[in-house]
């Protein structure tokens, strides 16, 4: 039989699977009917060693003559190894299978069951064991092919029967060269099939299953010590089909390390423990009293590219998944006997999942420096899949940097999301922020805390909400340039805050104590523009999306436009604020300081405007009010505010005069009054400008600075009272890219100082009902020097005004006009000759001579004067001219005209003396002077000027000049 036995091994294994069989000994007993192998090898025809065994021992039993089955008392196998490799077309096994089936016997006539019959193979095995057995599994798919070596496996099993109702124990322990131990200790009945037992796994597996899927996965698993212990129930019947039961479920996994390809470290798991786990099929139902995981560390890492380093791990994971399923199963057909089975929904259930992370860091590489760390405790309770049930949330984070965060309450996640959550944040550190902020400014955080208290809660599907308060406590900014703080803020406060994907609700905002530092450079640039670091270009309309991909963005752009806020109101104290200037001749310095007030309601969907009120001191003793109107997200439709400045010291501002005007101001105090009034788009300001005691000091050389004499404006402008009281209209668009308000003020304050030293009689004559242009002209006869009843009213009316201007001095021009003056001077001196030429020959100017009338008196006069001035013609020619026919044809002589013409002969034949013209003048500019002295205008205040003799012109009217003081 030892021998049949080996020829039919070695021919079977050779003729129809290929392989070569080795055998050292095989012996057979028949008085005890044991058979007996030893050192039993099969090798492919290469070498190749693929199962064997050191010894089988099989003790038959003639007990199988009153069982009716084949019946074995032992049936033992020493060392027994088999060695799997799956290659790329297939496995070990397939290749055998399709071995066997080449070699098939056509010619033998296939062997027929009876399908009716469905009960298997009367068997039974007293004591089946398998001592030291070894398994090696090598998978050349990969790329690295994966060896592994399983064993010894320790085996016993008694008892083991086909027979009906018949049961046996079973042992099993199962080791590899990693470590790993699988015990496993039971019932095992095979009519029907059941067995129910326990099992334990320990070891540490992971690092196994990375070294299998290492080619798929981008992280590597390192320890992991795992022990895993359940009870189970495995049964098939008729009636009820499959059964699996599991349950007392206890594990732990610990000291799990997860880390990067390259050795960088992802996460490191303390503890897991699962306890009192259980699972039913094919009810489908999982439940487990708690998972613990302890000690538990992660690391989170954004790569330059944006990436995480979670994210790649999962993915791959993902394709791995994909790779390793199978192709869809056909349907199975139930086993004879066996019913079917309908699938029912699972039923999942974990009473409690608490997560403890000892450390949870994560770090931003796309920004240098970026992180922040935290410890995470967490608590969910209740947790299953079916629909409508909540599962309850407690959690504590408490940051590194400082703070902590609280988030306690239920999520509902069938058949929706529904959160109800209570947030508390408490004092959480922006100083994590400072890497994000460091990119766009050279701004360092110096402190500051926000904190948040309230719910979330879900919205609509797929959105969420919070609503409770927030704070903002010790915020400071610093100029990292020029070391010293840029903007701080005490506190922040929002009792109410409601926030959604769609809008953004806010009760009342408060904000105590913000403080801003404004600096201009002298290149004109400010403090904030400097610490703003260039940011590159966005990208061109060439490089930009399609238009189908760019849809969504607009999309978001315009929902973006369409969200919805609504503030209650905003109130602001004690804020304040020091601004510099050094781009100015002299360095400005002001300061603001306990600015207080608020803002209205404002939202975004109304056009009602929002209302402001707000006070502050400027420098020592100026005050500053703001208030007005306006519609913060459309200014240019509708702005109307009023900032109004009073008592501001004016010296301080010298730097800007010096700019503007080239002048310092030595004293003064100014209220100032400015109007910005938009109106879809158009501005139309009106700004108030009251001076008080102003003093303007030195002049100083600035090439920006306007040519003004300013010295006469300060004059003209100063009342009585030594007030400058001004009004400075502002009108323009600002859809107009030349238009700038603050330019348009300085160019209407210039054209007004201008216009105003043109013509500063127009503003006296304003002062007491005078507007014309001839106001400060004073008209005399040709060849007078007296004050007409209408100048004498007009000089008069002058004084009053100057009274009110008490810093303005007038200067009286003398000025006499060739030819008119000249000729009156002339026609009053030849009318004394005539008239002391008619007294001398009568001794009265009314007596006749030889009885000739005066007017022929007076014609011999000047006849004599005519001939004594050797004036041509003569007057017997000259005669002539003037005879006149009548209409009876009798001549009549002209006597008037002709001595009219005599006379104005004389007076173009005798042109006043120079020295007579420049009395006349000084004479006209005594008489202006004597007026306004008897006026009320002291001498002190009136001056005359060099006289002045033209050479044509109207009758003389002297242009008064106003000069300041």
């Amino acid at each position: 039989m030892p021998w049949l036995l080996e020829r039919t091994l070695h021919s079977t294994l050779q003729e129809r699977l290929s392989l070569d069989t080795r055998v050292e000994s095989i012996r057979f007993n028949p008085f005890s009917f044991t058979l007996q192998i030893s050192e039993l090898n099969v090798h492919e025809r290469d070498g190749t060693r693929l199962a064997g065994l050191s010894g089988l021992l099989v003790n038959f039993e003639l007990s199988s003559l009153f069982r009716w089955a084949l019946s074995f008392d032992e049936l033992h196998l020493t060392r027994p190894h088999l060695a799997v490799d799956l290659l790329p077309g297939g496995n070990t096994f397939a290749t055998l299978a399709q071995r066997w089936q080449a070699s098939a016997d056509t010619t033998v006539a296939a062997v027929e069951t009876d399908s009716r019959d469905s009960s298997p193979p009367r068997l039974y095995i007293g004591d089946l064991q398998l001592t030291g057995g070894t398994l090696t599994f090598t998978d050349h798919r990969r790329t690295e092919p994966f060896a592994i070596e399983i064993g010894p496996i320790d085996l016993a099993i008694a008892d083991l029967s086909t027979l009906p109702e018949t049961s046996g124990t079973q042992q099993v322990i199962v080791r590899s060269e990693e470590g790993t131990e699988i015990s496993w200790t039971g019932t095992l009945s095979l009519n029907p099939i059941r067995s129910e037992g326990r099992v334990r796994l320990l070891g540490s597996y992971p690092p196994i299953v990375y070294r299998y899927l290492k080619d798929q996965l981008p992280f590597a698993l390192d320890g992991g010590a795992a022990d895993l212990r359940l009870h189970y129930l495995f049964a098939v019947s008729g009636q009820s089909g499959v059964e699996l039961i599991l349950d007392e479920i206890s594990g732990s996994l610990t000291d799990l390390l997860v880390s990067e390809q390259d050795g960088a470290p992802i996460g490191r798991l303390g503890r897991y423990e699962m306890v009192g786990g259980a699972l039913h099929w094919p009810k489908n139902s999982v439940r487990i009293d708690a998972l613990h995981f302890t000690d538990v560390e992660l690391d989170v890492i954004r790569r330059e590219d944006s990436s995480l380093n979670l994210i790649p791990a999962a993915a791959a994971s993902e394709q791995t998944l994909e790779a390793a399923s199978p192709e869809p199963a056909a349907a199975v057909t139930p086993a004879p006997g066996v019913s079917e089975q309908t699938s029912e929904p699972w039923d999942i259930a974990i009473d409690r999942i608490v997560l403890n992370l000892s450390r949870l860091a994560f770090r931003d590489r796309s920004v240098a420096d970026a992180g922040v760390e935290t410890t995470v405790d967490l608590t969910l309770s209740g947790i299953t899949n079916q629909p409508g049930t909540p599962i309850g949330i407690e959690s504590r984070m408490q940051l590194a940097s400082g703070g902590t965060v609280d988030l306690n309450g239920s999520a509902n996640l069938l058949p929706e999301i529904d959160v109800d959550l209570a947030l508390a944040a408490v004092d959480l550190a922006l100083m994590p922020a400072q890497p994000y902020l460091s990119g766009f400014a050279n701004v360092g955080i110096g402190g500051g805390t926000i904190g948040l208290k309230g719910r979330i809660r879900s919205g609509t599907v797929g959105s969420f909400q919070y609503q409770g308060a927030f704070t903002l406590n010790d915020l400071i900014l610093n100029d990292q340039i020029r070391k010293e703080i840029l903007l701080s803020i005490s506190g922040l406060g929002i009792d109410e805050l409601q926030v959604s994907p769609d809008a953004l609700e806010v009760s009342h905002l408060q904000i105590d104590a913000p403080y801003a530092r404004i600096e201009i450079a002298r290149d004109g640039s400010s403090n904030i523009q400097r610490t703003l670091i260039d940011q590159p270009d966005p990208p061109t309309a060439a490089t930009a999306a399609t238009e189908s991909e760019r849809a969504p963005v607009e999309k978001s752009q315009a929902e973006a436009e369409a969200y919805a806020v609504t503030i209650g109101g905003i109130g602001i104290s004690d804020a304040s604020a020091r601004f510099t200037d050094l781009s100015l001749p002299l360095p400005f310095e002001a300061s603001i300081a306990g600015l207080a007030g608020r803002v209205s309601a404002l939202s975004s969907s109304s056009r009602t405007p929002a209302e402001l009120e707000f006070e502050g001191r400027v420098n020592d003793w100026g005050q500053v009010t703001v208030s007005g109107a306006l519609r913060p997200w459309a200014p240019k439709d509708l702005t109307d505010i009023a900032v109004k400045f009073r008592n501001v010291d004016l010296p301080a501002v010298s730097p800007y005069t010096i700019k503007f005007a080239g002048r310092e101001i030595a004293t003064g105090r100014t209220d100032l009054d400015l109007t910005y009034a938009l109106q879809n788009g158009h501005v139309n300001g009106a700004n108030r400008l009251v001076i008080r005691d102003l003093t303007l000091g030195t002049k100083v050389e600035h090439p920006d600075a306007m040519n003004l004499p300013l010295d006469l404006a300060v004059a003209l402008l100063k009342n009585s009272e030594g007030v400058i009281d001004l009004d400075i209209p502002v009108q323009g668009s600002l859809d107009d890219p030349e238009f700038s308000y603050g330019g348009a003020v300085l160019k209407v304050f210039g054209n007004l100082i201008v216009k105003l030293v043109a013509s500063p009689f127009r503003l006296l004559g304003a002062l007491v009902g005078m507007e014309g242009e001839d106001f400060g002209e004073v008209v005399f006869a040709a060849g007078r020097s007296d004050l007409s009843p209408p100048e004498q009213e007009k000089v008069r009316k002058l004084a009053v005004a100057l009274a009110q201007r008490p810093q303005l001095k007038l200067v009286a021009p003398g000025l006499a006009v060739q030819p008119a003056d000249g000729q009156a001077l002339a026609r009053r001196e030849i009318e004394k000759e005539i008239a002391t030429r008619l007294a001398a020959q009568s001794g009265s100017a009314t007596a006749a001579v030889d009885g000739a009338l005066l007017g022929e008196r007076r014609q011999r006069v000047i006849e004599s004067l005519y001939l004594e001035a050797g004036i041509t013609p003569v007057p017997d020619e000259l005669r002539g001219s003037f005879l006149r026919t009548d209409e009876a044809g009798k001549q009549n002589f002209d006597g008037l005209a002709y001595s009219a013409a005599m006379t104005r002969a004389l007076i173009d034949s005798r042109p006043a003396a120079r020295a007579a013209l420049i009395g006349l003048a000084e004479d006209r500019a005594n008489a202006v002077v004597v007026a306004l002295r008897d006026a009320g205008i002291g001498e002190d205040r009136i001056s005359r000027s060099e006289t002045r003799v033209i050479e044509s012109g109207k009758p003389a009217t002297i242009e008064l000049e106003v000069v300041a003081d």
